[in-house]
């Protein structure tokens, strides 16, 4: 009886460690399988970060130029200087002026009297007309002169002559009707010609006249502020090349940037933007959006961005900075970028979770899913298609490698 308990004994202890080693062996094997963390695929929108710096440009500004080259005797201004209309800019050296105010009032009168020529002659159609006046009254002398000579009146070498004078004058009147068409245009391109040096000659002649009476001073046409000063004394001006910029702050500013064409896409002409500017304190603006096109650089990938700025309290040298988060519209199926990969073939996919009763409890698994994408954020990708929203994934796969079928302990 003593030996059958023994032996019953024996067979429980037998199963029990068993029992242990088998639980220990699965605890082991448990500790060493992938923990992964899982996730619920989410109906939200995706958040795009605008993060811009640049210096704003005024929108308008005001290019003064000096239209002869004479050299600048005095600069009254500085630059970031708030001026008026009518303010003087810059003095021209009188005697330099003086020169060239004599030489263009003579190239002025010179053409006008060119011009008054060609004119005139343009109008004088009398050429071709004495010409055939004088041919018909050769004709009939002739005419005259062959009866006289048939009469007996006159000799031979009266009427020869006669005949000469004829012949020169019907020569002279063919030749002055075949030309008369060139002559006409010759006349007519000589009348625009000088009309149009005589036009540019007046024109020249009363902006070195205004000059000059205005002693040689370049003053400000409009109200602004001195954005830059293109030259200095004693240098001598350039026609292509301004002598000052002057911005005009009642028109405001403006602030370009590019943005990534599938993030320009969720803002549009007339939305308006967070802008503050560096080394302005306590200065923030809403600034409209007044155009989008294309970016010149980058067509294909870029949106250039107009902003609209207007303040007094600026004067168009500073740094404006955007950032500033835009949400898209709501998304059926959105997961974190952490867990979606791509296989060799470039096509993206998630781990799906399975689950599977077993004798010591339930047991979870992985299954390869190939997905589809479409738009993503810094954090998040919407999922277009191959995925359901109650499936159950691995939140982040970036450091786990994983198998298929493979056993994975669940956080």
């Amino acid at each position: 009886m003593d030996r059958k308990k023994k032996i019953k004994k024996m067979i429980l202890q037998y199963f029990g460690i068993i029992l242990v080693l088998t639980i220990f062996s699965h605890s082991i094997n448990n500790l060493a399988l992938p923990k992964v963390e899982i996730i619920k695929p989410r109906s939200k929108s995706l958040q795009f970060n605008i993060q811009k710096q640049g210096t704003i440009t005024p929108k308008s500004c005001e290019n003064i130029y000096a239209k002869f080259p004479i050299t600048v005797e005095k600069i009254f201004i500085k630059p970031n200087k708030i001026i008026k209309k009518g303010e003087k800019l810059v003095k021209l050296d009188k005697k330099e002026l003086y020169d060239l105010f004599i030489k263009k009032e003579g190239n002025y009168k010179k053409s006008k009297l060119k011009y008054q020529i060609s004119k005139l002659q343009n109008k004088n159609k009398e050429d071709l007309e004495t010409e055939k006046l004088n041919f018909e009254k050769e004709r009939r002398e002739i005419q005259r002169k062959e009866v006289l000579y048939e009469n007996g009146a006159i000799s031979k070498k009266k009427l020869e002559d006669a005949l000469d004078l004829f012949k020169r004058a019907k020569i002279q009147y063919e030749y002055k009707k075949k030309n008369e068409p060139i002559e006409k245009l010759k006349k007519e391109y000589n009348l625009v010609n000088n009309e149009l040096q005589y036009k540019l000659n007046k024109f020249k002649y009363e902006d070195i006249k205004r000059l000059y009476l205005n002693k040689g001073i370049i003053k400000s046409p409009i109200n602004g502020i001195v954005k830059s000063i293109d030259i200095r004394e004693g240098e001598k001006t350039n026609k292509k090349q301004s002598i000052v910029q002057i911005t005009d702050p009642s028109l405001g500013y403006e602030f370009k940037f590019s943005l990534r064409k599938n993030i320009s896409r969720y803002i549009k002409i007339g939305d308006k933007l967070k802008v503050s500017f560096k080394g302005v304190d306590d200065f923030q603006l809403e600034c409209k959006i007044i155009n989008i096109s294309n970016d010149k650089m980058e067509p294909n990938k870029l949106k250039e961005i107009t902003l609209y700025i207007k303040s007094g309290r600026l004067k168009g040298d500073e740094v404006a900075i955007i950032n500033e988060y835009k949400s898209t519209k709501k998304y059926n199926i959105v997961l974190p970028n952490t867990a979606i990969g791509e296989a060799n073939n470039g096509k993206k996919f998630v781990w799906t979770i399975r689950s599977e009763d077993k004798a010591f409890g339930r047991e979870y698994y992985v299954n390869k899913r190939y997905i589809t994408i479409g738009e993503s954020d810094l954090e998040n990708t919407v999922i277009t298609s191959g995925l359901k929203r109650f499936e159950e994934i691995v939140k982040n796969i970036t450091e786990l490698n994983l198998k298929e079928d493979a056993r994975v302990l669940k956080q």
